[in-house]
């Protein structure tokens, strides 16, 4: 719902940020690419937990994602 929103709010002419990257890696990087991403999201948690004058309402969303199909998915396992 909320990538919804945010795609309205986008093609609305809203500022933001949005980008994509479409690429190719093993699925060892994949995976250490994974941990990178996960890292980054505990410190933007952390950035939030600390503000202390609430005066904005903000949509941070993220994906990463296995293109692969399930039985080859390298992120799969992963939780």
């Amino acid at each position: 719902m909320w990538a919804g929103v945010a795609q309205q709010r986008m093609l609305d002419g809203s500022p933001g940020l949005f980008g994509y990257s479409l690429f190719a890696v093993s699925r060892a990087d994949l995976r250490r690419l994974r941990e990178l991403q996960l890292q980054y999201f505990r410190q933007m948690q952390s950035g939030i937990a600390a503000s202390t004058e609430p005066q904005c309402v903000g949509l941070f969303a993220v994906q990463l994602l296995d293109l692969a199909e399930p039985g080859r998915n390298a992120l799969g396992a992963l939780k």
